[in-house]
């Protein structure tokens, strides 16, 4: 075996990098079942492939309650087992159920199918969704309608709304069907906007109790308005939309909050493998003996190196990608996968803030032969870092009177640290799902030059150097 190839192997090949890497597959895996268990053990009906809407309509003898029991996916869900009152129902194959009950019956009736059960109350409209669904509501009777003279609440609707990569559906249940016009409305995310009625589309009119509607569904988090319109009123109430469900944000929430915990103690490893791979070889004189073979300094350098970003890389993919697999796994019974740009995301950013913080503490024996003073320095990098720099933006946006600004002084001040990829990461996953506030000073070109600058000149700097060092 060539040199160059024995000692890269020597390098990747260490027990301690194995160690490392088994230690980040661990951490992934624990990732995903605390997360599984904060978000969805605790409400486990949020999460079912199951949900119901529905009418009750007052009949002279009783109540007749129509309902539509469907999937995640708008799919009716046939033989669906509807237990009230002591009796037991089912779904027919287009997923329907009608009931007749007693007056003024309001106890709650379960819906049970897959070893998976809601509850429902036959209020005048009902609704329970799992939150996989893009947006629901519930509209009770906030528009006003004219009889004998007087205005009565008369336009009562529950609605739904699935999105299937784009194409949209809306599933509505009124207690009042007379061909009124549906009109749908999405917005910017904020409620602070005014609804003005020219934004609303019309798409279809009411022929039912129960109606579908084909919609075009932004891919991004949006205001949403379902408006019914008589000939002498017209109510919309307004809810969130999220094109994959709020349980996707919840998740991606509590993955960006799981491993947040634990990427504070990341860079030390790469700290350490810094140490063993160059440092202490070097202050040992073991790298005099390894240059003794046929190996030149540029080829041990990067060889080494490599063996420290092997390491940062396949760490990284393992912690992310065995999180998402897993909890992919646990939620299945849902019938939706996690989006994967959720693990190439959070692998990018983290595999881009460990490489960047190995070359700059790999840069340092380059220049510093002890070991323990390398350490010391790299010890105090990681707490300056980690800890300092933020604590620096929060001291001068207090002292300046620009509090209000400190967050934005917080990631602008990431382009300087070697770590901040690993923030930038879960800043824009957390955009795009909503967890997370965006904020002006974060420009993506910046961010992808910070830290393309943070693992090159370090890189260069510490090759140039060693190249020319008296080792």
């Amino acid at each position: 075996m060539k040199p160059v190839f024995y000692d890269f192997k020597r390098s990747f090949l260490r027990l301690s990098v194995i160690l490392f890497i088994v230690i980040f597959a661990a951490i992934g895996i624990a990732v995903s079942y605390e997360t599984y268990a904060t978000n969805v053990s605790s409400n486990p009906y949020y999460f079912h492939n199951l949900n119901v809407l529905g009418v009750s309509i007052q009949k002279d003898n009783g109540v007749e309650v129509i309902g539509y029991v469907f999937n995640n996916h708008g799919i009716p869900i046939n033989n669906a087992q509807i237990n009230v009152n002591g009796a037991s129902y089912r779904t027919n194959t287009s997923g329907y159920f009608e009931l007749n009950l007693p007056q003024s019956y309001f106890e709650p009736i379960a819906v049970s199918y897959n070893n998976q059960k809601i509850e429902f109350i036959p209020l005048p409209v009902f609704e329970n969704g799992s939150k996989y669904l893009s947006a629901e509501g519930i509209e009770e009777g906030f528009g006003y309608g004219i009889q004998n003279n007087v205005q009565n609440n008369t336009v009562k609707y529950a609605f739904a709304v699935i999105n299937n990569n784009g194409k949209g559906t809306l599933i509505l249940a009124i207690d009042t069907p007379n061909n009124q016009k549906v009109y749908v409305s999405f917005l910017n995310n904020s409620f602070s906007v005014t609804i003005s009625i020219t934004s609303f589309k019309y798409v279809g009119n009411v022929t039912s109790y129960i109606n579908f509607y084909h919609l075009q569904t932004p891919n991004s988090i949006k205001l949403l308005s379902v408006g019914v319109k008589s000939s002498s009123s017209f109510t919309f109430p307004t809810t969130e939309y999220y094109p994959d469900g709020s349980a996707i944000k919840s998740l991606v929430g509590g993955i960006n909050g799981v491993i947040g915990g634990f990427t504070f103690i990341f860079p030390a490893v790469m700290l350490y493998l810094a140490y063993i791979l160059f440092s202490k070889p070097r202050d040992t004189g073991a790298l005099k003996f390894i240059l003794a073979r046929p190996i030149t300094r540029r080829e041990l350098y990067i060889n080494r190196y490599l063996g420290g970003v092997l390491t940062a890389i396949i760490s990284s993919f393992l912690l992310t990608f065995l999180s998402y697999a897993t909890l992919s796994i646990l939620v299945s019974s849902s019938g939706i996968l996690l989006p994967i740009d959720i693990p190439l995301i959070l692998f990018v950013s983290t595999s881009g803030a460990l490489i960047g913080f190995f070359s700059l503490v790999y840069m340092l024996p380059s220049f510093i032969k002890s070991g323990g003073a390398m350490l010391g320095i790299s010890i105090f990098l990681f707490l300056f870092f980690q800890i300092g720099l933020s604590t620096i933006a929060g001291i001068i946006a207090f002292t300046t009177g620009h509090i209000n600004e400190v967050t934005q002084m917080i990631y602008g001040i990431y382009y300087f640290n070697p770590l901040g990829a690993e923030s930038y990461g879960t800043y824009y996953l957390g955009v795009q799902y909503g967890t997370t506030p965006t904020v002006s000073s974060v420009h993506l070109p910046l961010v992808i030059l910070s830290s393309i600058v943070w693992i090159a000149i370090p890189f260069i700097i510490g090759l140039i150097k060693f190249n020319k060092i008296n080792i």
